[in-house]
C-alpha cells in the first residue's frame, strides 16, 4: 500500500448523552464537559477559554486566584 489511503468503514453509533456518564453535573458542568470533549480540536474549548466559562463563577470569586496545586 505504498502511498495509497486505506479505505475504512467504520459502524455508526449514535452519541450517548454525557448526563448518563457524569450524573452529578448541573448544566454548567455539562456544558463545559462536552465543549472540552469536542472532536474537532478547532472547535475545542481552551483552558484560557474554559476558566472564563459559567460552571467556573458558579465556584465563587476565589476560584481564579487559586495557585498551582492549592484546593477550594
Amino acid at each position: 500500500m505504498s502511498g495509497e489511503l486505506a479505505s475504512h468503514s467504520l459502524p455508526f453509533f449514535p452519541p450517548e448523552p454525557l448526563v448518563k456518564r457524569a450524573p452529578r453535573l448541573d448544566f454548567e458542568g455539562l456544558d463545559l464537559a462536552t465543549r472540552f470533549l469536542n472532536y474537532e480540536a478547532k472547535k475545542r474549548i481552551t483552558a484560557k477559554e474554559s476558566i472564563k466559562h459559567q460552571y467556573f463563577q458558579t465556584l465563587g470569586p476565589g476560584i481564579q486566584n487559586l495557585s498551582d496545586g492549592e484546593l477550594i
